[in-house]
């Protein structure tokens, strides 16, 4: 490819294909959406921290009272609006297609201890995954 740089002179274009793909990287766009999707990740991951911590410990001190199980209700619900938070960023920065989660279906109906109970982990065994059946963690004799 040539460039005409003077009437009558040309000169040649810096060609790309014999540039190594390392050399290129840092200096590519997508280098620089990801750099700032990893800085903005600290903040948001401190908050959910905290967040996950003072609950579960608030919950777990509570737990002896029935008041324990509402507060871990409350933490698993903010676990999940944190979590659509970050796809909603990894879609926005990254460009990536992040799958939504199954949506919580509360089987007792719209009571408040039926929203709370759906909240709560599943304790039937589900396909797939062998470390969510209460079987497989028995202890031998």
């Amino acid at each position: 490819m040539t460039i005409d740089t003077f009437p009558g002179t040309t000169a040649t274009a810096p060609a790309t294909k014999g540039v190594p793909s390392a050399w290129r990287a840092p200096f590519a766009a997508a280098t620089f959406r990801e750099f700032g999707y990893t800085l903005t990740s600290l903040p948001v991951a401190i908050a959910g921290f905290v967040f996950a911590v003072t609950l579960f410990s608030l919950g777990a001190g509570l737990a002896v009272t029935l008041l324990g199980l509402p507060v871990f209700a409350v933490m698993l619900a903010g676990a999940r609006g944190l979590g659509a938070v970050e796809r909603r960023r990894a879609r926005a920065r990254l460009g990536l297609d992040v799958a939504e989660p199954a949506p919580v279906r509360t089987a007792g109906g719209d009571s408040g201890w039926a929203r709370v109970r759906a909240r709560l982990p599943s304790r039937t065994p589900r396909a797939g995954r062998p470390w969510s059946s209460r079987s497989s963690c028995s202890r031998g004799g």
